[in-house]
């Protein structure tokens, strides 16, 4: 076995994903952060998370997709992620 030190490795963000601002993009990571907040967060930390993500996340995320680049896809991915990860956040 071989190892280069001075090898690199270029990683590309969101290339698969089809850019930063791809509706699958906007879905996974919406319905993931909440999947995750139900799987590794005690439920007192829960309704901090939601009080801080309704209060700022959402309307930070919605400004991005919405007002600064016009991007209706998105932000309707980002709405149904919303759902789809709250459904499941709620079930016990």
């Amino acid at each position: 076995m071989y190892m280069s030190q001075k090898a690199k490795v270029w990683h590309k963000i969101a290339t698969s994903s089809r850019g930063l601002l791809s509706s699958n993009r906007a879905y996974y990571m919406t319905r993931n952060r909440l999947l995750f907040v139900k799987k590794h967060v005690v439920k007192i930390e829960r309704v901090k998370f939601l009080g801080y993500f309704f209060l700022f996340e959402f309307w930070i995320n919605s400004g991005i997709f919405l007002i600064r680049h016009k991007n209706v896809e998105a932000f309707t991915s980002f709405i149904r992620g919303l759902i789809d990860g709250f459904r499941k956040l709620m079930k016990q």
